[in-house]
């Protein structure tokens, strides 16, 4: 009897450690989950999704070489010896432009004594131009006396002296009233009567010209003025016939309006 009572406490104790195994073998079976063989009939075997954590890159950082290059490159320029600059004595100042003078006109090429005379800023009269010649003889004194003397061109660059309109009429308050001139040609054509201008110009007298229209015929008339009476101009033209070797002169009383345009040149 005691000899059976051992054989089934060992037996007990060997059923107790395979159960033991047994559970312990279906604990790791439910931790594991369902192999593919479990999974039933007819439906996809489950896919074993796996996770990957991708490590988050960094920032690049600022390169530091620059940053120390600048920092360095400042430092060098503070503490460096100071440039010396050499000064250089200022320059001297440039000559003021001279302004334009009224009463004055500087020839261009081509130009000759009656285009300067009929320019608008100059007299605005071809005519005119025994004026521009008497006051201006000394520069023009190299011009020959020929018939187109006032149509000949000048030297480009000669600065001509000429009357300003105020000028004028300065000029014309002092004559006064002296109506009385010398008429000392007449001619159809100007090229008979311009040496004659010239000469009396010349000779100290006031010279002009005009353009008259006698029974439809046009003249060119040179004046020598401005006389106060009739006795004196009588006088002026003797002097001026024998300076001339004329006989053909005569006097004459103007207009107030041929004394304007003319008395004051």
């Amino acid at each position: 009897m005691a000899g059976k009572k051992r054989t089934s406490g060992d037996g007990s104790a060997r059923a107790g450690l395979v159960a033991a195994v047994l559970l312990l073998f279906l604990a790791i079976f439910a931790a594991g989950g369902c192999s593919d063989s479990d999974t039933p009939p007819g439906t996809a075997p489950r896919k074993a999704v796996v996770r990957v954590r991708i490590p988050q890159q960094p920032k690049p950082a600022t390169p530091a070489e620059p940053r120390a290059a600048a920092e360095k490159e400042k430092k060098t320029r503070e503490t460096a010896a100071p440039v010396t600059v050499e000064k250089r004595p200022p320059a001297p100042a440039a000559a003021p432009v001279e302004k334009r003078k009224d009463g004055r006109y500087t020839v261009r090429k081509g130009e000759s004594l009656s285009t300067v005379a009929g320019r608008p800023e100059v007299y605005g009269d071809p005519m005119k131009w025994p004026g521009l010649y008497r006051l201006n003889m000394d520069r023009l004194a190299g011009m020959k006396i020929v018939p187109d003397m006032e149509r000949q061109s000048l030297p480009p660059g000669t600065e001509l002296r000429f009357l300003t309109k105020k000028e004028a009429r300065v000029n014309l308050a002092r004559l006064g009233s002296r109506p009385w001139v010398v008429n000392v040609l007449s001619s159809p054509v100007s090229e008979k009567i311009v040496p004659a201008a010239v000469r009396l110009m010349k000779s100290g007298y006031r010279v002009y010209i005009t353009r008259a229209v006698v029974k439809g015929k046009k003249w060119f008339r040179l004046r020598a003025g401005f006389f106060n009476d009739r006795k004196s101009a009588e006088a002026a033209a003797g002097k001026i016939m024998t300076l001339l070797d004329a006989r053909d002169a005569w006097v004459a009383r103007i207009g107030k309006t041929e004394r304007d345009a003319f008395g004051g040149y």
